[in-house]
């Protein structure tokens, strides 16, 4: 009995429905699109409902929101019957023409909330077409939902973090960089160095940002960083040996929010020990044998300058810097060794302004 109820619930859990829909994007020239009270853009537009516009990408996405029966296999996702039309550059506005995919791009993401489940089918509604353009009038799609099933081989499950077992010595770093740890910092922090140096490992996940979306992998438990121990061959840690290695701080762009600068800390931490087996060290690349093709003489590089001191709001992930209502004039001055001048320098500046009356 119990082997025939375990078939059935088995057979359950297999159990898919497909659907499939017909869409049509009625497309409307020559309108303003409103990003704020203040902020009106030239795009292309549809229906309202269905545009997802990104202001600070300039990216135009097709969104539509589809009540489902279950969870929807984003792999089933088909795209069929699809309609073009030819469109001219010039009615594209301010979209940014390089980010202009050359397919669609589908994908569905699912959700669940009060016992309900929907759907988001998001696509790019225009394409790049050889030397032109072309955007979508309509299209099918099809979908299998089902039973959503959770396989352990998926994820890797953390059962005991690398730092349950051992002797640990934390350091912190702010800025990205190669950083040189000689044997008395070591030393300063507590680590034993009376040890075979190859079995000294340095552990952390760098300063970027957690994502603000649960989806986007991020590290269960700190990750072993490659490091390069200039002196350990003869298994002694030396007064002149040294350590390299790429510490990555808290001041790394970060798209989600538009900031350098970390909103959650202020300093990245990692973590050495000089305990267990050998460590990971930094592989040697062979030195190219052949005749250099490309000599390059000049590259593009870029300097901010990003303090977050007030938020206009009061709420939100948006900082502002230096405020001008007093000293409304203020100099911001950057370094730039060996600049090109030759060529010119763009220059973006992110302002904000609020006032009791329009301004």
């Amino acid at each position: 009995m119990k082997k025939n109820l375990l078939l059935i619930i088995l057979l359950f859990t297999l159990l898919s429905f497909g659907q499939q829909s017909a869409v049509s994007i009625n497309w409307k020239d020559g309108e303003k699109y409103t990003v704020t009270d203040r902020v009106v853009v030239s795009i292309p537009q549809f229906d309202y409902v269905n545009m997802d516009y990104r202001y600070l990408t300039k990216e135009l996405f097709f969104r539509l929101n589809i009540p489902v029966s279950g969870y929807v296999d984003a792999s089933s996702l088909q795209i069929t019957n699809v309609v073009y039309e030819s469109v001219a550059s010039e009615k594209l506005g301010v979209l940014d023409l390089q980010k202009i995919p050359t397919s669609l791009k589908p994908k569905i993401v699912s959700s669940h909330a009060r016992n309900d489940w929907y759907a988001d089918l998001y696509l790019s509604p225009i394409i790049k077409d050889g030397s032109g353009y072309k955007r979508v009038k309509s299209f099918s799609y099809s979908y299998t939902t089902g039973v959503r099933r959770f396989n352990p081989k998926d994820t890797q499950v953390v059962t005991n973090s690398v730092l349950s077992s051992g002797e640990w010595h934390r350091f912190y770093v702010e800025r990205s960089g190669v950083y040189k740890i000689s044997k008395s910092f070591l030393q300063q922090l507590g680590v034993n160095v009376n040890v075979d140096p190859r079995r000294i490992k340095i552990y952390g996940n760098g300063g970027r940002m957690l994502p603000l979306r649960n989806s986007i992998p991020y590290p269960d438990d700190l990750t072993e960083n490659a490091i390069a121990f200039i002196g350990e061959e003869d298994g002694n840690f030396g007064d002149s040996d040294y350590i390299l290695f790429y510490a990555e701080g808290v001041d790394n762009w970060n798209a989600e929010s538009q900031t350098h600068s970390n909103l959650f800390a202020d300093r990245s931490y990692y973590y050495v020990t000089s305990q267990g087996g050998e460590g990971k060290r930094i592989t040697t690349q062979i030195q190219p044998t052949g005749p250099a093709t490309t000599t390059v003489t000049s590259f593009d590089d870029y300097y901010y300058h990003e303090e977050d001191l007030v938020n206009i709001g009061r709420i939100g992930r948006k900082w502002h810097g230096e405020q001008f209502n007093v000293n409304n004039s203020q100099d911001f001055e950057f370094s730039v060794p060996d600049i090109d001048l030759s060529t010119p320098v763009s220059i973006t500046v992110n302002a904000a302004a609020y006032s009791v009356v329009p301004t």
